[in-house]
């Protein structure tokens, strides 16, 4: 390969799915011609139903590995799709938000990675929004990997900075909060009174979230009483 579409490919070792062209363009500075002579030389791959490219997982990883500003082309990769995901807040509350969750669905890899690296670098104040929105478009696409995937946000935002605390409880909230519905309530009380303590400290939305995974909780162990009150805040 000549140096140009070497670095080419170096950069779309960025993408963890198939990606369009769109995206190559945008995010990696990769143009149609490049992108066809890789698929010419058999690097690249041309799904030709969806119009999209991919890349075999360890070519991937070796053109990866080939770039010298590879943290901000990941940082470039990653707000890219979280900006994909704040564009539709609105939608994804309205009468499209069918639509919004099947157009992010489309790039529900990216946007794993995305909100992965969001939580290790992000500070409080953007990370927060981020979280919300994030966990309306879980709730419309699937419960059970809302709790597979806000999990592994959790995990990975143990060594995210002090400044992020809010955020991070909020995705502990979520996460308590989607688990609700698929194990049992005894196993889940010690974790949401842990995390309701967390929360009080913080207050707002984090609290009002674990008080209505509680609340949910305790419904389902017929406790109503204990239900409505930390329903009612």
């Amino acid at each position: 390969l000549d140096s140009d579409v070497s670095d080419g490919l170096a950069r779309l070792g960025v993408f963890v799915a198939p990606f369009t062209r769109e995206a190559a363009a945008t995010i990696a500075g990769v143009g149609l011609p490049t992108l066809m002579q890789l698929v010419q030389s058999s690097l690249l791959r041309r799904d030709p139903l969806d119009d999209t490219f991919s890349l075999h997982p360890l070519l991937r990883e070796f053109a990866a590995d080939r770039l010298d500003d590879r943290h901000a082309l990941e940082e470039r990769y990653a707000r890219h799709y979280l900006a994909e995901l704040l564009r539709r807040a609105d939608d994804l509350d309205g009468a499209r938000q069918i639509e919004a969750r099947d157009e992010l669905v489309e790039d529900l890899e990216h946007l794993r990675a995305a909100l992965a690296w969001a939580v290790t670098r992000l500070d409080d104040e953007e990370l927060f929004g981020l979280v919300a929105v994030a966990s309306r478009f879980y709730f419309l696409h699937s419960w059970v990997e809302s709790i597979t995937d806000f999990g592994r946000l959790v995990d990975a935002s143990r060594a995210a900075p002090l400044v992020a605390r809010t955020a991070h409880l909020l995705l502990r909230a979520f996460w308590m909060l989607g688990r609700t519905s698929f194990e049992p309530s005894d196993d889940l009380e010690e974790g949401f009174r842990t995390l309701v303590e967390d929360a009080e400290v913080l207050g707002e939305l984090p609290l009002r979230v674990a008080r209505e995974g509680f609340g949910i909780l305790e419904a389902e162990r017929s406790n109503y009483r204990e239900s409505v009150d930390w329903l009612e805040l």
